[in-house]
């Protein structure tokens, strides 16, 4: 019985041996078993016994175990373990792993999760990655953060994903990534939104993206806005 073994017998299995466990006898590993497991150990772990864990076993992997698995067995994770991790245990997450994550994956990350995110991390995510965030997780990214997007990030956000970011948010945007925004996706700003672009900003916009701007949105601009129209 996998229960009976001590923490020092724990340490000892070897990595071939952690792999050929069954998934409930690595689901049965209390706290202090798991702790016990080397970080070579976990990397020994299956797709197969990381899916049958329970968020009560995950929460018990320490970060640096965290760090261990590879993007195919972070990737191997249920969404509902996903969304388990806490924030720290996210943060431990290499860019390698961010970018093993499922769309399901990142929908499952709660906004405290979204929010330790480093900006590296999220730079590291993929578009349709990004795409796949809630509104409410893009409006917990700090200014930081945003700024690590790149304008095909921005561009792949939906007009409802969009609408997470506040006007001061909207305001804090690079001309590079306002220049990746989709015509739907300005239509979609709000008045109070789009009256926080600066008149950098609104002087970045393509004839495209002005051909979009619906005629509350033009009408909400103040003079320097206004001037900054070219």
């Amino acid at each position: 019985d996998i229960s009976e073994l001590t923490t020092t017998q724990v340490g000892a299995l070897s990595a071939s041996q952690v792999g050929s466990l069954t998934a409930t006898a690595v689901s049965a590993l209390d706290a202090s078993q798991v702790a016990a497991l080397s970080t070579t150990q976990v990397k020994a772990l299956t797709a197969v016994q990381l899916k049958g864990l329970s968020t009560t076993d995950i929460a018990e992997f320490a970060d640096t175990q965290i760090g261990a698995l590879t993007a195919v067995q972070v990737g191997a994770l249920s969404a509902t373990n996903v969304a388990a991790l806490d924030a720290t245990q996210v943060a431990a997450l290499s860019t390698t792993q961010m970018k093993g994550l499922s769309v399901t994956q990142v929908k499952a990350l709660d906004t405290t999760d979204v929010a330790e995110l480093s900006s590296t991390q999220v730079a590291a995510l993929s578009a349709i990655q990004i795409g796949a965030l809630s509104s409410t997780s893009l409006g917990s990214l700090d200014s930081t953060q945003l700024g690590a997007l790149t304008a095909a990030q921005i561009g792949a956000l939906s007009a409802t994903s969009l609408s997470g970011l506040d006007g001061t948010q909207i305001g804090s945007l690079t001309t590079t990534q306002i220049g990746g925004l989709k015509p739907a996706q300005l239509k979609s700003l709000s008045t109070t939104d789009f009256a926080e672009l600066t008149s950098t900003q609104i002087g970045a916009l393509s004839a495209a993206q002005m051909g979009a701007l619906s005629a509350t949105n033009i009408s909400s601009l103040d003079s320097t806005q206004t001037a900054a129209l070219t």
